[in-house]
């Protein structure tokens, strides 16, 4: 048995989805514990996120700045908005740093095996890697996986970004995760191991990519507060997603679903949706 500390960190939540749980850490948590082994979520996407990004000073700064120019800001206050906006990116990524080396306190005061980070778009791809550089910093040889949007788009290139990740996981994770940490057990090498992008020496090895084929085998994602630690209080919003189908077989400009789920559509049975 091992256990696994699963990290997202979106950067600021701009929208009330972002305050939602997240539907991908339950279904990892529920795969890892139904295997025998534990998993803690760490959700920065909070009530307590949206107070840590944004200081008091800076709301009080920028209130001044919309009382003394109005719609004029974005021409006679550039400049102070700007130096403003300069100061706020300046703040986060430090915060960003800090939530880093919490997390390395957490990994170590749980006695955590491995982490498994979701990346996401913008702030949530910068704020993610310096987090990891943290851990990495504060704990080498912590292996660090990292999973997510960002994966299935631009898989072995983010080394070219940071060495911070160990490994790379691409698509559907469950099966993936479990598979893992079997191998942080010592009972499996990472060959073989689906949907996984990893480092041989010099070479790139990328596993192929593997489907769930029967939704209806998954376990239930968990939401148990002593696993997903950001659902005790009132930190995230309590409408969980539905996932009842996976899969597109539209080739959209915009979307990467096909991408990260396949372009065959499947679909839970009714039953277990119910």
């Amino acid at each position: 048995m091992v256990k696994c500390v699963l990290i997202s960190y979106a950067g600021y939540p701009y929208t009330l989805s972002s305050l939602l749980p997240d539907n991908g850490l339950a279904n990892l948590a529920g795969a890892l514990i139904r295997a025998g082994h534990k998993a803690r979520i760490l959700d920065y996407g909070t009530v307590s996120t949206i107070k840590r990004l944004i200081p008091q000073n800076h709301t009080e700064e920028l209130n001044r700045l919309f009382k003394q120019y109005g719609n004029r800001i974005y021409k006679e206050g550039l400049v102070e908005s700007n130096r403003l906006n300069e100061n706020l990116q300046e703040y986060q990524e430090g915060q960003a740093r800090e939530i880093g080396k919490e997390i390395a306190r957490f990994i170590q005061t749980e006695k955590a095996d491995f982490a498994g980070i979701k990346l996401w778009n913008g702030d949530g791809f910068t704020g993610s890697i310096m987090i990891a550089e943290e851990i990495k910093k504060l704990l080498p040889g912590f292996p660090v996986v990292a999973g997510g949007p960002h994966v299935d788009m631009y898989n072995k290139y983010i080394w070219e970004r940071t060495d911070a990740f160990d490994l790379l996981a691409q698509g559907e994770g469950e099966e993936t995760i479990v598979r893992l940490a079997d191998h942080y057990d010592g009972r499996t090498s990472l060959a073989g191991i689906p949907n996984l992008i990893y480092r041989k020496g010099d070479e790139v090895i990328t596993a192929e990519k593997k489907w769930i084929e029967d939704l209806n085998t998954l376990p239930f994602p968990v939401y148990d507060k002593d696993v997903y630690l950001a659902m005790k209080g009132d930190e995230k919003i309590k409408i969980v997603v539905l996932d009842e189908s996976r899969g597109c077989p539209n080739t959209c400009f915009f979307c990467m679903q096909p991408m990260k789920s396949g372009n065959r559509i499947r679909i839970k049975k009714a039953e277990r949706i119910i």
